[in-house]
């Protein structure tokens, strides 16, 4: 007994390290738990923010609005009162209003009460800053404390897994604490070296680490208002889908705010085999929403794919995602070509969602990049312009073509260039939130990139082409969807064709323009308002300076788009120190991007000039949320690539566009064959379809049009 005493351990220091360590443990373990309770405090908020939105929905609704019920009430004379109102009234207190009586009290009551179901089963919750009621701010602050303490927990869990050893540590330690075990244990040794493993974790920072993370728990507890609500006004999208995968966790799931009939198209063979794959999300910074996932198992399981999904919807994230997936699987060598007024916007996204290199290929930097991006892999960012200097002697995993309308003509250097890179690639993905422009021919033609199988399909098709028909057949290379389909709380957004009568001094210049019949002075037709000598004379000027007094009053931010420099220059020196930019094709994609940056982080109302060309195309701008279109454009696509900037995930605030038209000037006849084109488009490519040519205009046919039909006088 004394020989085994001798060679023992100090069993009470022991001890005490070992409660010591356990306490530690216990803290981890703690710290690694899924917060649950969280979860089920959002789950309760979620209802009760529904539940208020519904509210407020009855109670500013009129009655007028149950007239599609039934004919039989007397509707009319209940007019001044809310559904809200006629639904919480007893039938026998309604049938003592005048002009009602017993029996179209029932029928109201019937009426009302078919509504609210009706809004019950139907409303989407919508999360606006500019409604900051108690229990919209109880539920951001829920989904707050739910994403930072996910974090938390992953953290907890990487410790537990990687610094408290092995996880029989404990056990096998105990004999070195305790003389009776001890002198049972037939694993002396083990207890031995178990026991300095434990002592050389108490002396490392790992205490410090848990005391770090305990305290970063504690502060996420304690956020204040402005804390979770400046993180859900900075990533609305990452908000909405953690919503989105507590409904997926529910026994009983919730109504989702994502309609999936978009997925009608696909063939069920097709579908199943999509949804079957498996993303590999290591390294991705982001949450995808439902509707991500599956373009990104889509783009993966397709390989050559047009991902045609309406501007705002995210396709850059998609593409991310699933350069990480690849990467994930052991793929190196990514490029995206781009326009050069997004290189910038692309590298801060990779950034900011993954955590892959990338490289900007472009100007004086190109070969150095080129090398870096050779022997380290990662992402080569470069533009459609530079395409010609770009050389690789290895396979490239895949080539994100964005803005792929860019390349829909052949015989255009930058598509040869392009296709070069393209066909060096193992996967290819064009996005193209307007793959459909002035010829349906075009989106064959970026298919063909793709899949040229299927272009022969098209043309074997019998003619007319049926819509149901083609879209069949081109589900396993298009796919495309709309902001309503897959995002039903997306804030509205409202467009104002907003006619301003033309001054005595604008009248009198579009009259002599007119009678010039050339084609600069048409071009000074479409800018009337910014022709004039005076600012005062300016009828749209006048309009643009209410509107952005307004907005500036309610602490919101305009962006103004024209076509024309001049028009731009001049609103910006009319604005004065409220305007940032002008945004245009001269600057760099540096300064673009710090001209945006610097106007989404003034506090305040303020207002951003860009050409439409130079700006209207890949920039997120989603701090504003009013748009001014000085002049209609010849095609919907750059409109809706404008408004886009502004109109996209990440926009929390309804967004309302100006479309500044001159009175019986030629902007109502533009604005009239933007509105056919637009049908077109709605018809076909929203739809992922095809059909007939789309109406052909030229500037030339329109001023000779003008010129001929001029109405003002």
């Amino acid at each position: 007994m004394a020989v085994v005493l001798a060679k023992a351990p100090p069993f009470f220091r022991n001890w005490l390290a070992l409660r010591r360590f356990k306490r530690l443990k216990k803290r981890v373990n703690a710290l690694a738990q899924n917060p649950d309770s969280i979860a089920q405090k959002t789950t309760e908020a979620e209802k009760a923010a529904l539940d208020e939105q519904i509210d407020y929905k009855l109670s500013h609704t009129s009655a007028e609005v149950l007239k599609k019920y039934r004919t039989g009430a007397r509707i009319q004379a209940v007019s001044y009162l809310s559904v809200k109102d006629i639904d919480r009234t007893p039938a026998n207190k309604l049938a003592n209003l005048r002009g009602v009586g017993p029996k179209s009290a029932y029928a109201l009551k019937s009426c009302a009460s078919t509504y609210v179901q009706d809004v019950k089963q139907s409303e989407r919750l919508r999360i606006s800053p500019d409604n900051r009621t108690t229990k919209a701010s109880n539920l951001v602050k829920n989904l707050y404390q739910l994403d930072k303490l996910n974090g938390v927990a992953e953290e907890g869990r990487f410790l537990r897994d990687t610094a408290l050893g092995d996880k029989d540590l404990i056990k096998k330690a105990r004999a070195s604490a305790n003389p009776i075990i001890w002198l049972f244990s037939k694993n002396k040794e083990e207890a031995i070296e178990s026991m300095q493993e434990i002592q050389a974790l108490l002396q490392s920072p790992l205490e410090t680490e848990i005391e770090q993370l305990e305290e970063k728990r504690s502060d996420i507890l304690k956020a204040e208002h402005k804390v979770y609500w400046g993180a859900f006004c900075d990533d609305p999208a990452r908000y909405y889908s953690l919503l989105e995968e507590s409904h997926s966790l529910r026994k009983e799931p919730k109504k989702r705010s994502e309609d999936k009939s978009y997925l009608d198209i696909f063939d069920p063979g097709l579908r199943e085999q999509i949804e079957q794959v498996k993303l590999e999300t290591e390294g991705l910074k982001c949450v995808l929403r439902p509707y991500q996932k599956f373009g990104v198992k889509y783009i993966l399981n397709q390989r050559n794919v047009l991902l045609g999904d309406e501007m705002g919807l995210g396709k850059t994230i998609e593409a991310i995602a699933t350069i990480v997936s690849l990467k994930n699987n052991g793929d190196s060598h990514f490029v995206v070509i781009c326009p050069a007024s997004v290189l910038i916007n692309w590298q801060r996204e990779i950034s900011k969602h993954s955590d892959m290199p990338s490289y900007v290929l472009h100007g004086s930097d190109f070969q150095e990049n080129l090398k870096k991006w050779a022997a380290n892999g990662g992402i080569a960012i470069t533009n459609f312009e530079s395409t010609s200097r770009f050389s690789c002697d290895r396979n490239i995993s895949l080539t994100v073509v964005d803005e792929a309308h860019y390349i829909k003509n052949y015989s255009a250097a930058r598509t040869r260039n392009t296709v070069k890179i393209l066909n060096k690639s193992n996967r290819r993905l064009l996005m193209s939130g307007t793959p459909l422009e002035n010829k349906l021919d075009e989106m064959v033609a970026l298919i063909n990139l793709l899949q040229p199988e299927i272009v022969r399909k098209i043309y074997v098709l019998p003619q007319p082409i049926n819509r149901y028909e083609f879209r069949r057949v081109i589900a396993p290379v298009y796919f495309r969807r709309t902001k309503d389909a897959v995002w039903r709380e997306m804030p509205d957004l409202q467009v104002v064709e907003d006619v301003v009568e033309l001054t005595s001094a604008e009248r009198e210049l579009y009259i002599s323009c007119v009678q010039q019949r050339t084609m600069s002075a048409f071009a000074r037709m479409r800018q009337i308002s910014f022709e004039v000598e005076r600012d005062s004379e300016s009828s749209k000027l006048n309009r643009i300076k209410e509107i952005c007094e307004e907005a500036f009053e309610n602490g919101r931010k305009v962006i103004i788009f024209s076509f024309y420099l001049g028009t731009i220059q001049r609103v910006y020196k009319y604005l004065g120190e409220s305007a940032f930019g002008p945004i245009t094709g001269s600057i760099s994609p540096q300064k673009r991007q710090q001209i945006i940056d610097d106007f989404s982080a003034y506090e305040g109302g303020a207002v951003l000039l860009s050409q439409i060309l130079a700006g209207g195309t890949g920039l997120n701008i989603q701090k504003a949320s009013i748009v001014i279109m000085c002049e209609p454009q010849y095609k919907p696509s750059i409109e809706n690539q404008a408004i886009a900037r502004a109109y996209r995930i990440g926009q929390t605030s309804n967004v309302t566009v100006y479309r500044l038209l001159g009175e019986r000037t030629i902007d109502e006849r533009i604005l009239q064959i933007l509105k056919e084109k637009q049908a077109l488009f709605d018809a076909y490519a929203n739809k992922s379809e095809s059909g007939e040519q789309s109406i052909q205009v030229s500037e030339k046919d329109l001023a000779e049009y003008e010129f001929a039909n001029s109405r003002v006088s």
